[in-house]
């Protein structure tokens, strides 16, 4: 079974390099990728058209070997979620 052609987009305003490019990394991306690059791209445009200036992307941070959950809780909800998120986070 072979795969099928990425669909021509018949009113694409990109360029034919912009479009190859495109092309090319969403067959590298998995959906989460692609839906995040969408909702990244929105953004850009929605700043765009407001005439704000360009974001830059924020590496995901790293790992961490240690993390403190804290709670305040006056009915005991927020100690219950808090012990939730422990126990995941664990796991």
């Amino acid at each position: 079974m072979s795969a099928s052609p990425t669909p021509a987009i018949a009113s694409s305003p990109l360029d034919a390099e912009a479009q190859r490019l495109l092309d090319h990394l969403g067959e590298r991306l998995d959906a989460p990728a692609l839906w995040w690059i969408s909702g990244y791209l929105a953004g850009l445009a929605a700043r765009a058209a407001q005439g704000a200036p360009r974001l830059s992307v924020v590496p995901a941070a790293a790992a961490a070997d240690e993390v403190i959950v804290l709670t305040a809780s006056q009915t005991g909800n927020g100690r219950r979620l808090g012990e939730r998120l422990r126990e995941r986070l664990v796991a």
